[in-house]
């Protein structure tokens, strides 16, 4: 099968929830977020990977599509203990210590960009969420 992704947006004052729902989803696969804010603040996010033969995944956010851990590095998430609550492991073009939220952003066209990363495989079935509030 193909790679799909589902990005639903929903906003309450100057908070967006933004959820993506993802099928066979391979290491390089990427959804686009249109979320139409330009500068934005990652205050935290949750990664819940239901099959596939990755096992796990670490999601990232970039500015750029295909971006790398460079300037356009958002944040990634990395799971907890409890399997669903996920944590930043970097931000700001930079690694920064696991638990470091928030994340800001600048995306010149109010997009950000969002990588599975499940560990292998390309038949991952997972559901991110990122709540970003508008400004820093």
């Amino acid at each position: 099968m193909a790679y799909a992704s589902t990005v639903a947006i929903t906003r309450k004052g100057n908070v967006y929830r933004v959820l993506i729902t993802e099928t066979d989803v391979g290491t390089t696969d990427v959804a686009t977020v249109e979320i139409g804010i330009q500068v934005g603040t990652v205050m935290g996010g949750a990664l819940d990977f239901a099959s596939g033969d990755g096992a796990d995944a670490t999601p990232t956010l970039h500015t750029v599509s295909g971006g790398n851990n460079g300037t356009e590095f958002v944040c990634a998430l990395l799971r907890t203990t409890d399997g669903n609550t996920s944590r930043v492991t970097g931000s700001g073009g930079a690694a920064a210590a696991q638990g470091d939220w928030p994340c800001r952003f600048y995306s010149a066209d109010g997009k950000l960009f969002h990588q599975g990363n499940p560990a292998s495989g390309s038949n991952n079935v997972m559901t991110t969420e990122y709540l970003i509030k508008a400004g820093w």
